[in-house]
């Protein structure tokens, strides 16, 4: 508790010459990570009447707290940084447009991309999940959720494809 205090009293640094993204990204971070969690249905199927909780306005809010962590990535341009943010924008470029069309296949028969809409039309009709476009977005989701894995610093990890190893990997990270 004496650490929680210690720390919550310091002053944040910033470093000569630092632009204003270093104070800003993280908030834009917190905002959008926050907007995403009033926006999709996560306990219940009720939408907020200011907020479109519609699919697309859900991907953009992914996409913009997506850019703000690559633009503090790359506030001090090292080199550190620039691959950082390299890595985590080309990791959003595969995974978003995959959450996307995968929720999109969800919402054909619905009719609109409207989330909270989507959620109620399948929590009525779950057999309905069953048709090749559901068949097609759930399928998607687990490919993309199943193929990434983390490598803690301690640790090792060994790649297969069908069975058969192909490669071990020792580098900490985040890996697909």
């Amino acid at each position: 508790m004496l650490a929680q205090r210690k720390l919550a009293a310091k002053e944040p640094l910033a470093a000569h010459g630092s632009s204003p993204v270093l104070r800003a990204a993280p908030v834009v971070l917190v905002v959008a990570g926050l907007a995403l969690v009033a926006l999709v249905p996560l306990v219940s199927a009720v939408s907020l009447e200011r907020l479109p909780a519609d699919l697309f306005v859900v991907v953009a809010f992914l996409l913009v707290g997506t850019v703000a962590l690559a633009a503090l990535g790359l506030e001090h341009g090292t080199a550190f940084g620039g691959m950082g943010s390299s890595r985590h924008m080309m990791i959003a470029a595969l995974v978003e447009p995959t959450v996307l069309v995968s929720i999109y296949a969800l919402s054909i028969r619905v009719g609109t991309s409207d989330l909270a809409s989507i959620v109620t039309a399948r929590a009525a009709d779950p057999v309905s999940v069953l048709a090749p476009a559901g068949l097609l977005g759930v399928v998607a989701l687990v490919v993309v959720y199943s193929s990434a894995f983390i490598v803690r610093q301690t640790q090792q990890a060994l790649v297969l494809r069908l069975g058969d190893p192909l490669e071990p990997v020792t580098k900490p990270g985040l890996h697909w």
